[in-house]
């Protein structure tokens, strides 16, 4: 259950230690916090539309980019982004696409690109 206070979500994810470790418990919520700050900052820069024009399938290249990124970072020290953001931005894309699997997510508010003297789609 998600309820506003004060201009602030509070979520209610059922009783602790239901898994028999709370310490794990507090830890994948302190990072599903972590991936909705992310969510939250990168939706204020690029908007749903890059998601709802790509649908489904774009998440999905988008998780597999971030993949291989992991796979080619195997042993190394990336110098542009920390490793933790990849797996940060894998598991945003997971819960977006799930969001567009359910049909959660915003459409597409750009139709499909007509030729304005013939009116053939591109």
């Amino acid at each position: 259950m998600i309820n506003l206070k004060e201009g602030r979500y509070i979520v209610d994810f059922g009783p602790i230690g239901v898994s028999g470790n709370e310490e794990l418990e507090r830890s994948w919520l302190i990072s599903a916090q972590h991936i909705f700050q992310m969510f939250c900052s990168k939706q204020k820069d690029y908007g749903p539309e890059n998601i709802a024009r790509g649908g489904e399938l774009g998440v999905v290249v988008r998780a597999q980019d971030k993949v291989a990124r992991l796979q080619n970072l195997q042993g190394k020290d990336p110098d542009y982004e920390p490793i933790e953001d990849t797996w940060l931005d894998l598991a945003d894309y997971g819960i977006i696409g799930y969001m567009v699997n359910r049909g959660w997510w915003p459409k597409s508010m750009e139709g499909p690109k007509v030729c304005p003297s013939c009116g053939k789609g591109e």
